[in-house]
């Protein structure tokens, strides 16, 4: 299966609070999502927080109406999830008096498709008998 990673940088304003700000985060097709990084950097200081969900459901971090909170860390979460879309939310708070931007990474596996010869992966070809004598 190949993969790839998307990157998208998610910008929260200061005071956002209550309600915390929604932003959409649209990966390019669908695919088995492996593994999501998310850079809180340098200066957040734990006055802003990012959570990610898709549609209602919130996957990180487990726990509707949780959120991440650091400073100047990287956390990686395995996910694994098979999901038929490729919409997901940030939900974002800043208690802050400046912008903090968030920068995730999501590492996607292709769903199998065709190649070249227009066979899936792993998926023989069939050569009529009659072809093959010379």
């Amino acid at each position: 299966m190949r993969e790839r990673v998307e990157v998208f940088q998610v910008t929260v304003q200061p005071n956002t609070i209550d309600p915390p700000a929604v932003v959409p985060i649209t990966l390019s097709r669908p695919g088995l999502v492996r593994r999501i990084d998310i850079l809180i950097p340098d200066g957040v200081n734990g006055v802003a927080g990012i959570a990610l969900r898709i549609g209602r459901e919130q996957i990180i971090p487990f726990g509707r109406g949780t959120f991440l909170v650091g400073n100047n860390e990287t956390i990686s979460f395995p996910v694994g999830l098979d999901i038929p879309s490729e919409r997901w939310e940030a939900v974002v708070f800043n208690r802050g008096v400046y912008p903090h931007t968030f920068y995730l990474r999501f590492l996607v596996a292709e769903p199998p498709g065709p190649g070249a010869d227009g066979r899936r992966e792993g998926q023989s070809i069939f050569i009529p008998f009659e072809l093959i004598q010379g």
